[in-house]
């Protein structure tokens, strides 16, 4: 009985403890806010994929490709960074997303694409797009990121990466 008693206060105190952290309920409200926008037309989010898939094809030797809404760019370790203007159709496509900042490849992450989110309300959160992962948990703590939350098959959520350093390494600037 001392043990159940014991263990029941450790849970709570467990369940406190995280309800007073706030990263855990910014990163709720951000996961919440974020998956509300997803499951509302999770159509939108996969439309938005087959155009930097395009680009990724037809940008083999890119290390990175980035899709705001009026550009798309290029960078890459035998190219210099080049943007070029996005079309009508891809800007209605962009803009049919719940707000994204950017969508994201990178060649160190293949079969990855990011969806990022928050740069003007820090901090970011990503949501992922990565058909052949079996185990997001592994890739997102091994990248850093505070937490996730599966969302589909194919489809994570991604908290921040709180440490400046290691958000840098997994989403360097281009030159």
């Amino acid at each position: 009985m001392v043990l159940g008693v014991v263990a029941a206060l450790f849970g709570l105190a467990a369940c406190t403890t995280s309800s007073l952290d706030p990263n855990t309920s910014l990163d709720n409200r951000r996961f919440d806010r974020l998956q509300a926008a997803f499951d509302e037309d999770p159509a939108v989010f996969e439309t938005a994929v087959a155009p930097i898939e395009g680009w990724i094809a037809a940008n083999p030797a890119a290390d990175r490709i980035s899709w705001i809404y009026l550009q798309w760019c290029t960078s890459g370790a035998d190219q210099p960074r080049t943007c070029t203007d996005t079309t009508a159709g891809e800007q209605q496509v962009l803009g049919g997303l719940p707000n994204p900042d950017a969508i994201v490849y990178q060649s160190k992450d293949p079969g990855r694409i990011f969806f990022r989110f928050d740069v003007n309300d820090p901090p970011v959160y990503h949501v992922m797009y990565a058909p052949g992962d079996t185990d997001p948990a592994a890739y997102a703590e091994e990248r850093g990121f505070r937490s996730f939350r599966v969302l589909l098959n194919a489809w994570t959520i991604l908290g921040p990466i709180p440490d400046n350093d290691r958000y840098s390494d997994q989403f360097p600037v281009p030159e």
